[in-house]
């Protein structure tokens, strides 16, 4: 069963509404204050629930505009009051192929002007042409030939500190207030 709504509008010229579980009491009312009141501009409305479900909102916020340019200036620190944001994690280096001697301790991250070229994979292994997964058991196995010194590969460069992000209940300092919602709590 839906419920029904009167909005009408009072003689002095306000506005008025009254909620009824069904429509004869909707309209039992309008007929008491049309009689009563002599009120002429009345509407009966019928309320049927909308289902909904709240979701998260995200946001995408555009560091550099072009693929190729260097990443956009930080933006000034905020005032004192402002908490500071968690530091970000530190990114994790890359698996190296085989243990190598004693690796130099990593240098201070230091903004980089461009970004550093990957370094070039290891060589892949050649497969022995002696050797088959086919052969009999009882076939001596090859003598294996020595592997190929790795080279050093050279450490990749530290990624470039992000711009801190506030807090989801702290809005940021824009000119153009974050939606936070259907009635913008």
């Amino acid at each position: 069963m839906s419920q029904h709504m009167v909005i009408f509008q009072n003689p002095d010229g306000d506005p008025g509404y009254n909620q009824f579980e069904s429509i004869d009491e909707a309209v039992s009312f309008v007929e008491k204050i049309r009689n009563d009141q002599g009120v002429d501009s009345v509407r009966i409305f019928e309320l049927n629930e909308v289902k909904f479900e709240l979701k998260p909102y995200y946001k995408v916020k555009l560091q550099a505009l072009t693929t190729g340019s260097a990443p956009a200036q930080a933006p000034a620190p905020a005032p004192a009051a402002a908490p500071a944001p968690a530091p970000a994690p530190a990114p994790a280096a890359a698996p190296a192929p085989a243990p190598a001697p004693a690796p130099a301790p990593a240098p201070a991250p230091a903004p980089a002007p461009a970004p550093a070229p990957a370094a070039a994979p290891a060589p892949a292994p050649t497969p022995d042409p002696a050797f088959s997964p086919f052969a009999s058991p009882s076939a001596p196995a090859p003598a294996p030939a020595p592997a190929p010194a790795p080279a050093a590969a050279p450490a990749p460069a530290p990624a470039p500190a992000a711009a801190p992000v506030p807090p989801a209940d702290q809005p940021a300092e824009e000119s153009q207030p974050t939606r936070r919602g259907l009635f913008g709590r």
